[in-house]
């Protein structure tokens, strides 16, 4: 097995790369959240939201789920709180 398949089955870095697949796909579909014509207009004509595409909480909750992962190598439950409260109060009206 090559090294970088190696690398790739790490648990951290399958957590990362389901993270910037999680990120992406947020804020593609928070990009759908809009009046129903425009959305229906956009699937018809099989086109792309406007840019740009803003993440919302979800992402930032799976951030602080990896930061942790990283950390301690494990989920801790009290950093994780901390890293969520953290997160939360820096950005309180993420949708």
């Amino acid at each position: 097995m090559p090294n970088n398949a190696l690398m790739l089955e790490h648990p951290l870095n399958l957590a990362q790369l389901s993270l910037l697949g999680l990120s992406v796909g947020d804020a593609f579909g928070q990009r759908f959240f809009s009046s129903s014509w425009y959305v229906k207009r956009l699937i018809e004509h099989r086109t792309l939201p406007i840019k740009p595409w803003y993440f919302t909480d979800d992402t930032m909750m799976s951030i602080g789920i990896v930061e942790v992962l990283k950390t301690y190598g494990k989920i801790n439950q009290d950093a994780l709180a901390e890293v969520l409260a953290q997160n939360y109060m820096r950005e309180p009206t993420r949708g």
